[in-house]
């Protein structure tokens, strides 16, 4: 096959014939490209020399607020007191959309700002019929004429004319149809169809009708005779002409049309909500948004409130006026419901003061994060013993609500019973960096108020003010594994990321979670594990010295939820207890929450349940007689066997303690017993209170090992024991038992400090020394001239 061929010499023969026949297509395409560029030139210098006053265009608008369901909850009004909403096209129904340009403007997207054929038009018929029957403005004048209003003169037009090309070569058509929309006057301070569909129809704009539209499309004719809620009856004649006017290009049936003509006309403007006052004014600066969706749910919402104004009603008889709600969703940190007072209106109490935003003594709500500190440290578990005892830290001395002591008990326990001394003391334990103070200058929440007014340790006792929201924020800690993720109010946030920063380990908020969730329910007490509609929550309550403030906090997997009662002047009140009037109310709006749900916390891999001592909550030794089941942590928790239970041999006829030296007879004389060896300061407490503190022990007096050391043993303290004195306790807690073992039981033993004389006992009896810094030497004697002596260090605090 050939290949084809160009005949060039022909081919330019014909050249000066296109150029020809082509000619006034490129002198008019010159022509228009060199008036297109004159134009922007033009519109260039006037916008350098006559800038666009833009403040109505893009600063004066009102914010308009809704809920998670997209309901209102208020328009605010804008700069200059207008209620004028900035809406984006696709928040506006079709209808009002092409109703307005069909009715107004035609030719909106074929002309420049300025349409001569409509000017001509409206010109002839005007002059025909001897008055002003049709105006020549687009919609781009009307935006020009909206943005600078003059008086109407040959000058002023000129100048709409100038402002209306401006607009027309500096937004899009869809930009300007936009603002012309969110700027029309719709009748007094309302202005823009998205405030005029909610204070004159009660709903968006983009749910409106064909009847609402054609209402609102007729409005800026004359906005004062066609208001609907002054003149109903204009207002209708003037819908039925825009919908007749509008029929045929919307292509409306004969009955669509009669519908809409016959449709209702609101007779009553629709008041502007003032819903949830407090959240919208804690919010205020934190969004430039003009729309701004919040995440709240309605129907909690309107549930929160309605609780919080019945416990308040209560509760005015003990003088209490004021209180906060405040409920998230865990998994997203969404604000479901934030209620900042009983009464927005009661400005006798202080009712407009955000409950849930104001600084306020916590109680004992910071004690779990201290437990949690004191699990991944591996100095408790939750059946462990803690030791509530009086205690006195250089000249502070916590004591409990009850003004009592407990003594030994559980770390769990003492958690759910809010006792002081032990979260004191474990707060000691841990040290500044490693306790409360630490976890809470990590989080950054409450930083700069502990770098300025360190409270020490009576931080675990509420000393450091928290709002509700800082508190409900780390409460969520335990639902979101440790890790501290903030609130989020906007519905636009829960698309940005909100990992959080870790604070606590999985393993240590998990058995917290554990720990709390143990408490009695204060709505169901006793058995709301066989109910249906009652789910397992975690909570703790708090109350502030004084019963100023009564808290609670509970959490699930999926919530949490945060109450706080009290007066915003700080007044007190006998009734302030966070267990008797908070918690009820939390146990109410979770159990709205998790009605017929009762899903709970996933255990992790990394721990475990083991079998410790049922006194001591420590793993089991071979005296240990009892056991149960405790959460521990593996590579953490403690490991050493239970120090309370010790097996010891005793003579059967005697009653006496022997040891290997001076087991003389066949094993069936002697019997072995599980005692009790508790520390000095809880046996002298237990003796206090009436209770066994062990069992009274006296060696066997003819022991060979005794008898060599001359007859007398000095059993307490062993050679070269070191002690060291610490300010944490108070010191008649701090001495050292003093015992000896003698071979002659009736005789008394005279005990000496460096020669000085302390005290007399008789054989295995204790006597308590209040040590002094530095090195001594202890003497045992008696009248037989037995002596012994052993040499101790005792070291400052």
């Amino acid at each position: 096959m050939s290949k084809p061929t160009i005949d060039f010499q022909r081919t330019g023969k014909n050249l000066p014939f296109l150029r020809t026949s082509l000619a006034p297509f490129l002198r008019l395409a010159g022509f228009c490209l060199a008036g297109w560029v004159a134009y922007r030139l033009i519109i260039l210098i006037s916008l350098w020399v006559f800038p666009l006053p833009t403040g109505l265009l893009e600063s004066d608008y009102s914010t308009l607020h809704l809920d998670t369901r997209g309901h209102l909850l208020r328009i605010s009004l804008s700069p200059s007191g207008k209620y004028r909403l900035r809406l984006p096209l696709n928040r506006m129904a079709d209808t009002l959309k092409r109703g307005f340009l069909l009715y107004e403007d035609r030719f909106f997207y074929y002309h420049q700002g300025v349409n001569p054929l409509s000017i001509l038009r409206s010109l002839a018929l005007n002059t025909k019929h001897a008055k002003v029957l049709m105006g020549g403005s687009t919609l781009t004048l009307q935006i020009a004429k909206m943005i600078e209003p003059k008086r109407r003169t040959l000058g002023a037009k000129l100048l709409e004319t100038l402002r209306a090309w401006q607009l027309e070569g500096t937004y899009s058509k869809n930009q300007l149809l936009e603002l012309y929309l969110n700027t029309v006057p719709m009748g007094g301070n309302i202005e823009g169809v998205g405030a005029a569909a909610y204070l004159y129809l009660g709903k968006p704009a983009a749910a409106l009708s064909v009847a609402e539209s054609a209402l609102l499309i007729g409005l800026p004719k004359s906005p004062k005779l066609f208001r609907p809620d002054r003149h109903p009856q204009a207002a209708r004649v003037q819908r039925g002409k825009v919908l007749r006017s509008m029929a045929r290009d919307l292509r409306f049936t004969p009955r669509q049309l009669a519908e809409a003509e016959q449709a209702p006309i609101p007779e009553h403007r629709f008041s502007n909500p003032h819903e949830c006052q407090h959240l919208l004014s804690r919010t205020h600066h934190e969004s430039p948004r003009l729309i701004r969706e919040y995440t709240l749910d309605p129907q909690l919402q309107a549930f929160c409130e309605l609780r919080l104004r019945t416990a308040s009603e209560k509760m005015r008889p003990w003088d209490i006026f004021n209180g906060a709600i405040l409920v998230i969703d865990n998994h997203t940190m969404q604000v479901l419901a934030y209620v900042g007072s009983p009464d927005f209106n009661d400005q006798q109490h202080g009712g407009q003061i955000n409950g849930a935003n104001i600084l306020r003594s916590p109680g004992s709500l910071l004690k779990p994060f201290l437990y949690a500190r004191g699990l991944e440290a591996g100095l408790i578990t939750p059946r462990r013993l803690v030791y509530d005892l009086e205690r006195n830290y250089d000249g502070y001395q916590p004591a409990n609500y009850e003004r009592r002591f407990w003594g030994p008990l559980a770390a769990e326990d003492a958690l759910a019973y809010s006792l002081n001394t032990p979260a004191v003391e474990l707060e000691y334990e841990l040290g500044t960096e490693r306790g409360l103070a630490g976890f809470l200058r990590q989080t950054r929440l409450a930083g700069p108020r502990l770098a300025k007014n360190n409270p020490g340790l009576s931080i675990v006792l509420g000393a450091m003010p928290m709002s509700l929201e800082e508190m409900v924020q780390l409460y969520a800690i335990f639902s979101n594994q440790g890790r501290l993720r903030r609130l989020l109010f906007f519905q636009d946030e829960l698309n940005q990321p909100n990992q959080g920063s870790p604070m606590l380990s999985p393993e240590a908020t998990f058995i917290t979670g554990e720990m709390l969730a143990r408490l009695f329910r204060p709505d169901l007490p006793q058995a709301w594990e066989f109910t249906a509609n009652r789910g397992k929550i975690a909570y703790k309550t708090g109350t502030s010295f004084g019963l100023r403030d009564a808290w609670t906090i509970g959490f699930t997997p999926g919530y949490t939820v945060g109450v706080w009662l009290g007066n915003v002047d700080a007044k007190g009140s006998t009734a302030l207890v966070g267990s008797k009037v908070a918690a009820p109310l939390m146990a109410e709006i979770m159990n709205e929450l998790t009605r017929y749900k009762d899903a709970w916390f996933r255990q992790p891999a990394t721990v475990r349940q083991r079998p410790v001592c049922a006194l001591s909550g420590e793993p089991m030794s071979p005296a240990c007689t009892s056991s149960l089941q405790d959460w521990f942590i593996p590579g953490i928790s403690s490991m050493k066997p239970c120090p309370i239970h010790q097996r010891l041999t005793f003579d059967k006829k005697t009653g006496l303690e022997v040891c290997k030296a001076c087991m003389t007879q066949p094993r069936e004389a002697y019997l072995e017993k599980t005692v009790e060896i508790w520390p000095p300061e809880a046996a002298a407490y237990l003796r206090q209170q009436g209770k066994t503190a062990g069992i009274s022990m006296q060696h066997n007096p003819e022991c060979p090992a005794l008898v060599s050391t001359g007859g007398l043993k000095i059993k307490s303290p062993l050679p070269n024991s070191r002690f060291a004195l610490t300010q944490a306790l108070a010191s008649r807690h701090q001495k050292i038992p003093l015992s000896a073992q003698c071979q002659h039981p009736a005789d008394n033993v005279f005990w000496y400090e460096d020669q000085r004389w302390l005290g007399q006992t008789k054989p295995d009896e204790t006597l308590y020394l209040e040590p002094k810094p530095g090195r001594h030497t202890i003497s045992a004697v008696t009248a037989r001239g037995q002596v012994d002596h052993v040499d101790i260090v005792v070291n400052r605090p």
